[in-house]
């Protein structure tokens, strides 16, 4: 069985190239000729390597619900392993080939393509602006210099809450109407950015050593609020035009989203919340998520929200 068959469900498989670009259009700065590969990551981050290794994004699995085969034919996809095909945009590490091969959903897939930030992420400096082998010996301003610089080139780190979860959500959620409309492609996919990024899965949180815990309550919360906020956004945009059994689907997952975020509201009262509830388009609600996340870049201090996270035994593990 072709391994593009084990892929895991992220959310697309098509062939047009009017298809390719409305996928791209939600992360129009994705660029597959900057991907370095999952390779270049381990040399550094061999814990999270090695999670990443037996994951779901990596290794797949199959569902017996769904069959890429005959999603394939449906879309009148020859070859889904193409680099060009819509399949590659989520199923793969968007579009790149590493030795002739697609990449599966990779490191990259979440931090954006590593070329332009993969040295500068990596090159530690003492106080003096000398550099040094190990992370523990840099000083705290030229780290502040070198996230910063990294940010400038393009990568997402985990702080980055917006885009992060745009990242994922833009797979996720399944932003072609025809993979439902014509292909079968599975509709209801049940994401949800805190217990799937924070289940045994996919979690590969080692900053602190080699333990491997959720992140901070304070985190929990962030990733949770945002995850709606991001869902939210883009669900405008992908109902605009809809048509058939897609239409149907994501407008309820609108409705759906909208209630949360009442509920987040109602419990937190930020205007910034309010906002994106008041949206009338995806650039709107876009701006105040961007904004809410620059406010609460360390995290939700209120506990307030805490009866609307899920349980931890819900996470992907």
């Amino acid at each position: 069985m072709k391994a593009w068959v084990w892929c895991f469900i992220l959310g697309v498989v098509g062939a047009t190239s009017a298809a390719t670009s409305q996928a791209a259009n939600l992360l129009s700065d994705w660029q597959p000729s900057s991907v370095v590969g999952p390779a270049k990551c381990q040399k550094c981050h061999k814990p999270q390597y090695r999670v990443w290794e037996d994951s779901p994004h990596n290794i797949g699995f199959l569902d017996e619900e769904f069959d890429s085969e005959e999603i394939a034919e449906k879309m009148g996809v020859s070859d889904p392993e193409s680099s060009s095909a819509l399949c590659s945009q989520c199923h793969f590490t968007r579009g790149a080939k590493l030795h002739g091969e697609l990449a599966t959903v990779s490191c990259e897939s979440c931090h954006n393509p590593a070329k332009n930030w993969l040295e500068t992420h990596g090159t530690y400096r003492d106080a003096a602006g000398k550099k040094v082998n190990k992370k523990e010996q840099e000083a705290p301003v030229q780290r502040q210099k070198r996230l910063a610089a990294a940010d400038r080139a393009g990568m997402v780190r985990p702080g980055h809450a917006y885009r992060l979860a745009k990242n994922c959500l833009s797979c996720h959620l399944v932003p072609n109407q025809k993979l439902i409309n014509q292909g079968g492609h599975p509709s209801k996919l049940a994401f949800e950015l805190l217990s799937w990024s924070q289940g045994k899965q996919i979690r590969h949180n080692f900053s602190l050593g080699s333990h491997n815990p959720p992140v901070p309550k304070s985190r929990q919360r962030l990733l949770y609020v945002m995850g709606q906020m991001v869902q939210y956004e883009l669900l405008l945009k992908m109902t605009q035009s809809a048509t058939g059994k897609y239409a149907q689907v994501q407008k309820e997952k609108l409705q759906q989203t909208r209630n949360r975020l009442k509920q987040i509201q109602a419990k937190l009262g930020d205007p910034l919340v309010a906002k994106v509830l008041s949206a009338t388009n995806a650039g709107q609600a876009a701006q105040a998520a961007k904004t809410f996340a620059s406010k609460y870049s360390q995290g939700i201090s209120s506990s307030t929200v805490d009866s609307l996270l899920p349980a931890a035994n819900t996470y992907k593990n």
